[in-house]
């Protein structure tokens, strides 16, 4: 049985929470990534509207184009991140 990379896992709750967006909850799963360590990741527009993403290290991710609507953000490392052209509205623990 061949194990999944990093990549790939993150690209599978990636889609199924892409599926709980479009489907407003009716199908898929909400992304929680909470105390994950996500250095360097590439999550350039990903949809992340209503994940949980409390206590996550982000350093240096990029998130360029991102949708973080509703995204809870509490105690999240944003150090070096790439935020151009992000959408934050209603982003909760955010303190810029």
């Amino acid at each position: 049985m061949t194990e999944l990379t990093i990549e790939q896992q993150l690209a599978n709750v990636l889609a199924a929470h892409r599926d709980w967006v479009e489907s407003d909850g009716e199908a898929g799963t909400q992304l929680d990534l909470s105390g994950a360590n996500l250095t360097n990741a590439n999550l350039h527009s990903a949809n992340l509207s209503g994940a949980n993403l409390g206590s996550v290290d982000l350093y240096t991710a990029d998130l360029r184009r991102a949708k973080l609507d509703s995204v809870d953000l509490r105690g999240t490392k944003l150090i070096g991140v790439n935020l151009t052209g992000t959408n934050m509205t209603r982003a909760k623990g955010l303190a810029l």
